[in-house]
């Protein structure tokens, strides 16, 4: 298991793929649900997933401002 950016990567038990599970309690975001071949690719799908949540956040301040 891999522990990256608050999110566990951990093998599914099968077929050597990876899913993503949460380091707290809680469910996982629909955009990290499934199955990656690599770890590598997992982390990249948490990446985007935080900057799309940061850029959301931006757009949020900033239509609050007009």
């Amino acid at each position: 298991m891999t522990e990256y950016r608050g999110y566990n990567i951990d093998g599914d038990g099968t077929y050597g793929m990876k899913v993503i599970k949460p380091t707290t309690k809680g469910s996982v975001p629909g955009e990290l649900r499934g199955m990656f071949t690599t770890p590598s690719f997992a982390m990249k799908a948490i990446d985007m997933f935080l900057m799309n949540k940061e850029i959301n956040k931006e757009i949020g301040r900033a239509s609050c401002r007009e």
